[in-house]
């Protein structure tokens, strides 16, 4: 059953490098080197690194909503944009974990939750960038 996951995985890391590649490039996913390296744990570093800086990303946008939102004096929408912070972290927490339960333990599993959790942190991004821009209207 594990090896029939595998292709699985291969397929998720190249709709990953799809999905980057038609945005703003990822450290790491530009020419999909993370997922053609050849040991778990390096693509599992790499994905790592990928998502730390994409994560540097969000933390800025969301200093830089926070910021919009105090000067307008939106003091509702500073703390919405806080608790929705929090229940997308619950979501992406227990969606990646979903995925990841899908090999059993094995060692790709770990692999999945970083691909799952970049995607969704580029998707994130990406919702932030377009909030900030109507913040800022």
């Amino acid at each position: 059953m594990r090896g029939a996951l595998k292709p699985a995985l291969i397929a998720l890391c190249g709709v990953l490098a799809s999905a980057l590649s038609a945005g703003t490039p990822v450290h790491g996913q530009e020419d999909n080197r993370c997922g053609d390296l050849e040991t778990t744990l390096q693509r599992q570093q790499c994905f790592q690194d990928s998502l730390k800086e994409v994560e540097g990303e969000i933390s800025k946008l969301m200093v830089q909503l926070q910021q919009t939102y105090k000067s307008k004096k939106a003091e509702r929408a500073a703390k919405e944009l806080n608790d929705d912070a929090m229940r997308w972290n619950s979501f992406v927490s227990q969606h990646c974990a979903m995925l990841a339960r899908r090999f059993d333990g094995g060692s790709e599993a770990a692999v999945a939750v970083k691909v799952c959790s970049l995607r969704l942190a580029v998707q994130r991004k990406d919702e932030l960038k377009l909030l900030l821009a109507d913040a800022a209207l």
